[in-house]
């Protein structure tokens, strides 16, 4: 029997986004000029059973690019038309995911703690590339690593089923719950310009990635 190389491939895609959906920096900025970045994503997703991106086809200009992340997503941007923390995208008061710690958005932090102490994801140090515990980036990366999790369990059955529990787990608690209202918030306020295309096409990616992993969870929990 063939082994099944979604885990890599999706652990693969979840860094990409986890790196589409930082700041760019130059070697980013490179990668998506060049055509390199959407070529992996677009890789990505077919090995990982999913919908390739509907990427603008026009160049990128790297300021349009770093203009276009600041207006749409930098939380230090004095009008940010979408930040990319599921804090920002809903209350949390009497929800039942986080009312056993007493609700709001510090019971989310709580939580995705929690999550991240025990499956050994580390959150970045570095000042400059510090995120909060609920950014996008930080749930793309932690989904990556409980990816690769699964990949190196792939000989011990009962390994793999908790590694897929987890990711089951942390994707109805969070990414899945607040990441299509994101979407919706980013077509909302995204314009008619290659780089606000590029990051709507990269949301999109990021929605379908998510969902097909849902689903193929459901598949497994029900077989």
């Amino acid at each position: 029997m063939k082994p099944d190389l979604r885990p890599a491939a999706r652990a693969g895609l979840y860094r990409l986004l986890a790196l589409g959906f930082s700041y760019p920096e130059r070697r980013m900025l490179d990668a998506i000029r060049a055509g390199l970045f959407q070529d992996a994503v677009t890789a990505c997703t077919m090995a990982a059973g999913t919908r390739p991106g509907a990427f603008p086809l026009d160049a990128i200009d790297d300021t349009q690019l770093e203009s276009a992340y600041v207006e749409l997503f930098d939380l230090s941007g004095s009008a940010v038309a979408c930040v990319l923390c599921e804090g920002s995208h809903g209350s949390f008061v009497g929800d039942d995911r986080f009312d056993a710690h007493g609700g709001g958005v510090s019971s989310v932090m709580e939580d995705l703690l929690r999550f991240y102490h025990f499956f050994g994801y580390r959150l970045a140090r570095d000042p400059a590339r510090r995120l909060p515990p609920d950014h996008a980036v930080c749930q793309f990366e932690m989904l990556s690593h409980l990816c690769d999790g699964e990949r190196g369990a792939a000989l011990a059955p009962a390994h793999c089923a908790g590694a897929r529990q987890a990711q089951g787990d942390f994707l109805g608690r969070h990414l899945a719950a607040w990441w299509p209202r994101a979407v919706r918030r980013l077509r909302s306020v995204s314009r008619a310009e290659t780089a606000h295309a590029f990051y709507v096409a990269m949301a999109d990616v990021a929605a379908d990635c998510v969902a097909a992993h849902c689903t193929e969870l459901s598949g497994f929990d029900a077989a």
